[in-house]
């Protein structure tokens, strides 16, 4: 009997193991389908807002008979931390000190063809109705976002609210490099590099990819062919029973990442084109 006892009890243990151990696979399993179904559904969002960054409508035709836009102005601006008033006009925006999630601001003129509508007038990022930026019976659509990580998830704020709203939860970071060609509204001449010297334009080019403190220091934002973002996702729920469990984060050269508690930690990096800023003037 005590020869059956012991075996029961092994057998029981090994059991025991296996199905903590299946619990445990399975609770990864679900949480790394979490974290990739939110880091799709931000990066869905990055790329709404980035891919029409600076478009405008041809307005009329300028003395060098080239096609003015009916908005000029920067298209994109963004900061190595948040920024200091997130409301502040796009071309006021200034940003805090220290070592934090990165922010963005996107502006690009909304229509029914670039942006979700509601009654025949484009939304902005958070769902809400446009307002008319003209008021001379030809409607001017703005569509002026400002996106940052805080709280613990992506948030954005549209023109025509007071306060920014989540819109992805479980967004620990984000970090953005821009990248930086020629300056595509300046119309091509010989020797200026912008032109392959077959006749083929190359205004699409990226030189280099550089922090938001970067480009401003080089009075570059008009210069910005295209976003790479990385955001680091958490799992929702603690998920280990050990010690808090390292990651590599958005530099794939830096060291691991530390957290603090017992979550699971994933890094996602994609490149957004600025379409209307790549070999166009418009």
């Amino acid at each position: 009997m005590l020869v059956s006892l012991v075996v029961s009890l092994v057998l029981l243990g090994a059991l025991y193991g296996v199905t903590l151990a299946a619990a445990s696979t399975g609770r990864v399993a679900r949480a790394t389908m979490q974290m990739t179904e939110d880091a799709s559904v931000a990066f869905g969002i990055l790329r709404a807002q980035l891919a029409p960054a600076g478009y405008s409508v041809p307005w009329s035709v300028g003395p060098d008979g080239r096609l003015a836009r009916r908005r000029t102005g920067l298209a994109i601006k963004g900061c190595d931390n948040l920024f200091v008033r997130p409301a502040d006009s796009i071309d006021q925006l200034s940003c805090r000190g220290g070592n934090g999630p990165d922010a963005l601001a996107i502006v690009f003129q909304a229509d029914l063809r670039n942006s979700l509508a509601s009654d025949g007038r484009p939304l902005d990022c958070l769902g809400n109705r446009l307002p008319d930026s003209d008021g001379s019976g030809n409607p001017l659509y703005l569509s002026y976002s400002r996106l940052y990580v805080e709280d613990g998830g992506l948030k954005c704020l549209g023109p025509g609210n007071t306060g920014a709203q989540m819109l992805v939860e479980h967004v620990s970071d984000l970090r953005l490099l821009y990248g930086v060609g020629p300056d595509v509204d300046a119309a091509p001449s010989p020797g200026d590099g912008s032109s392959s010297g077959s006749g083929e334009l190359t205004l699409g080019r990226v030189l280099y990819y550089a922090s938001a403190a970067q480009v401003n220091a080089d009075g570059a934002w008009g210069k910005v062919l295209a976003v790479r973002a990385c955001l680091v996702i958490r799992s929702e729920d603690d998920l280990l029973a050990g010690v808090p469990q390292s990651y590599s984060g958005c530099d794939p050269f830096g060291a691991a990442v530390q957290p603090t508690d017992r979550r699971l930690y994933r890094a996602f990096t994609t490149t957004v084109l600025l379409h209307n800023r790549v070999g166009s003037s418009l």
